[in-house]
């Protein structure tokens, strides 16, 4: 009887570890499987970071060539001009400026102020400037680098005074006309309007008469990549960080982006500014 009560009291010892071990088994499989999860979810984010990157790069590249192509046109129009001994057209240097300063901006815009909005660095100037300036610059540049389109600019007779960075500003008016142009037949006029909003914004309203935007995706044309599904095929290969950059610097100048679009008829860009009080 003895043996039988020292027997008993080992075996729920033994039975109590094992069932200890059984949980910490368990448990130990349970945290196996949630580190291989977070491998496997780590992996995948960053397979799918790479992608993206790779992606990015292509399109940028793609996107300095249009710019580039003109470039290269001018200089080696100067070029052989020179080698003649023959005069140079007036307008090559202008010209050729122009189209430097295009592909500056562009690489700007793609390498230096898209960075910075991610990671929230990007800072821009807070000052009083009549809005018509910034608007003429950007809608003078459109008409120079594109002489066979039709650009229509309304503004009031007196100053309109804002508050916020003017160069931003044209960077925005001129991103907004670009996708005009871009979207719209070569015969279409862009009508570029700067008005009084309400008694505490100025706006300046980006108008034309192209693809429009399918009214489904209306809600996607602020976010980074964004190209519309109807757009035509050769324009497939824009990078689609226009609006998505010009919605941040908006913000940024306490302002506002909002767009208006029916497929088929055209789109409305409003971009708002705060007067200066």
């Amino acid at each position: 009887m003895k043996a039988a009560r020292r027997i008993e009291p080992s075996y729920e010892a033994l039975a109590a570890k094992l069932a200890e071990a059984e949980e910490e088994n368990t448990r130990l499989c349970r945290e196996n499987e949630r580190l291989v999860q977070e491998r496997a979810a780590r992996e995948a984010a960053e397979a799918e970071a790479q992608q993206e990157l790779g992606t990015f790069f292509a399109l940028v590249a793609h996107q300095l060539k249009s710019p580039l192509l003109p470039l290269e046109v001018s200089l080696m129009t100067l070029a052989r001009a020179l080698e003649r001994g023959a005069s140079v057209p007036p307008d090559t240097f202008p010209r050729t400026m122009r189209q430097a300063r295009r592909l500056g901006r562009l690489i700007d815009a793609l390498l230096v102020d898209l960075p910075r909005i991610e990671d929230g660095s990007l800072r821009v100037a807070a000052r009083s400037f009549d809005l018509r300036e910034p608007v003429r610059r950007a809608v003078g540049e459109a008409r120079l680098m594109l002489e066979s389109r039709t650009f229509t600019l309304h503004e009031p007779a007196e100053p309109l005074l804002v508050r916020g960075d003017p160069e931003r500003v044209e960077q925005i008016v001129a991103s907004l006309v670009d996708n005009a142009v871009k979207y719209s037949p070569p015969e279409a006029p862009i009508g570029v309007r700067v008005v009084a909003e309400d008694p505490a914004n100025a706006a300046v309203v980006v108008e034309d008469r192209g693809i429009g935007i399918p009214a489904r995706e209306l809600g996607q044309v602020f976010t980074k990549f964004y190209r519309g599904s109807n757009a035509p095929s050769y324009l497939y290969r824009g990078l689609g960080v226009g609006l998505y950059l010009s919605h941040h610097l908006a913000k940024l100048c306490r302002g506002r982006l909002s767009v208006e679009s029916v497929e088929g008829e055209g789109t409305i860009c409003r971009l708002c500014i705060p007067l200066d009080a």
